[in-house]
């Protein structure tokens, strides 16, 4: 767990503290978490999703991955529900449409309390002017492949 999911971790088990309710945090390793017997055996797990920018992709992948904490975490009532939904994507030629099924299923999560996001992390880069063709790829690293250098033009 990084040090930013620990101090995380710590604030909420302050937090239950104060209403009486007692949380044991026990930090693991990604490759040891995302074993199914060791999620099913949570009751509560913190961890970050990182995503990518093909918002269906992203949604299908926390959703059928038996490994995904978050679709083994869910009542049986929200993943059948979920579930229809991944059918509607599925029958779906429209891309917009498609999105707007995984906002409606995102919706639907957190309604029913079936996914909890603490914050969203939003990155921001700053690079000499001279710099064009920057992006950053999900986890926040610029792709060197498109970078290259504008040329000067006082020379």
């Amino acid at each position: 767990m990084n040090a930013s999911l620990e101090h995380n971790a710590q604030w909420i088990k302050k937090q239950c503290s104060a209403f009486g309710i007692a949380i044991e945090i026990i930090v693991l390793e990604y490759e040891e978490l995302i074993q199914p017997a060791v999620i099913d055996q949570a009751d509560m797990i913190l961890a970050n999703a990182i995503v990518n920018d093909d918002v269906e992709m992203s949604f299908l992948r926390v959703m059928l991955d038996d490994r995904s904490l978050v679709r083994r975490h869910l009542f049986d009532s929200i993943r059948i529900r979920v579930s229809e939904l991944i059918t509607d994507m599925q029958r779906e030629p429209s891309s917009a449409r498609r999105k707007e099924i995984v906002h409606h299923a995102e919706r639907l999560l957190f309604d029913e309390c079936g996914l909890l996001f603490l914050y969203h992390l939003k990155q921001t880069s700053y690079y000499h002017p001279m710099l064009f063709g920057v992006r950053l790829n999900p986890y926040g690293w610029v792709d060197f492949r498109d970078l290259a250098l504008k040329p000067d033009q006082n020379a």
